[in-house]
């Protein structure tokens, strides 16, 4: 076995070991999915009213949020709450 692959095996036992520490550390928020949960539908609440490109007129329900198309700052948003509450 050459070099490299032990390089590569020791850079991702020290990746693992770190994911490992930081579920450790956080494994009381980790299992608060409902809180998240929670929060994502203010945020997507709030981007509906927001989002007025989807709207044709102002009588009409903008179109549901798919998880999959969602715009940049929806995740900067989702991302920067759950980091608040880690």
């Amino acid at each position: 076995m050459n070099l490299f692959f032990f390089l590569k095996l020791w850079v991702l036992i020290k990746i693992i070991s770190a994911i490992f520490r930081i579920y450790q550390r956080n494994s009381n928020y980790i299992g608060d999915f409902l809180n998240i949960s929670a929060q994502l539908d203010l945020y997507q609440r709030l981007l509906r009213y927001i989002d007025l490109s989807t709207k044709s007129d102002n009588k009409k329900e903008a179109a549901p949020i798919n998880m999959m198309e969602q715009p940049p700052i929806f995740m900067l948003l989702y991302s920067f709450s759950v980091l608040f509450f880690l």
